[in-house]
């Protein structure tokens, strides 16, 4: 049977997948597959109602890797849950995973109208929201957090720093770590086209 595949690919992480489904993957001609990960602290993945276990995130990784699939991590920093040690927590995942990442996209959380977290700040700490409200993305629609989470750390200073760290670091292709929101559709799908271009 011939099975052919996008030569890019989205997912989430999950146990359902084995080193057989990567080898047929990269097979039918696989050759990126993107991941949403956005934290690697438990508490602010739960708060994002992620339902990913961090067990199958190392897992997934490896075994792409193991099948010369390029990987690429989709990273958020600053969501209202979120501490400095969760960040810190992030980072350091990321570092212990540093042979089985190619790419790493990230920025700084905005807040999309019409979301559940727009709907129910309180449940995330947040104490106003304001701004141009019919933009469905920010930065246009901003918000204040509660003064127990207000000036926990700078979630777009950390990314910046985080970023540097891991280009400089580990990553395969330094070029796409990018972590500004504007930037993100536009880099992502620029430097995607170029690394095909690379690998065929």
């Amino acid at each position: 049977e011939i099975i052919e595949v996008a030569n890019e690919f989205s997912e989430r992480f999950s146990k359902k997948f084995n080193l057989k489904i990567f080898k047929t993957a990269s097979e039918a001609g696989l050759k990126i597959i993107m991941f949403g990960l956005e934290s690697c602290s438990k508490k602010v993945l739960e708060a994002m109602n992620k339902n990913i276990s961090l067990r199958y995130v190392t897992k997934n990784l490896q075994q792409a890797k193991e099948n010369n699939i390029i990987t690429a991590v989709f990273l958020i920093f600053g969501f209202p849950a979120e501490t400095l040690n969760d960040a810190v927590i992030t980072h350091n995942f990321m570092l212990d995973l540093k042979n089985s990442i190619d790419i790493c996209i990230c920025n700084e959380f905005y807040l999309e109208v019409g979301r559940f977290i727009y709907f129910n700040p309180s449940k995330f700490n947040i104490k106003n929201i304001y701004g141009d409200k019919k933009y469905f993305i920010g930065p246009n629609c901003k918000f204040v957090k509660t003064a127990s989470q207000k000036n926990q750390y700078n979630p777009l200073e950390y990314t910046k720093m985080f970023l540097n760290d891991v280009k400089n670091d580990f990553l395969s292709y330094p070029e796409l770590a990018v972590y500004s929101f504007p930037k993100l559709l536009t880099a992502n799908n620029k430097f995607i086209h170029k690394i095909l271009k690379k690998t065929n």
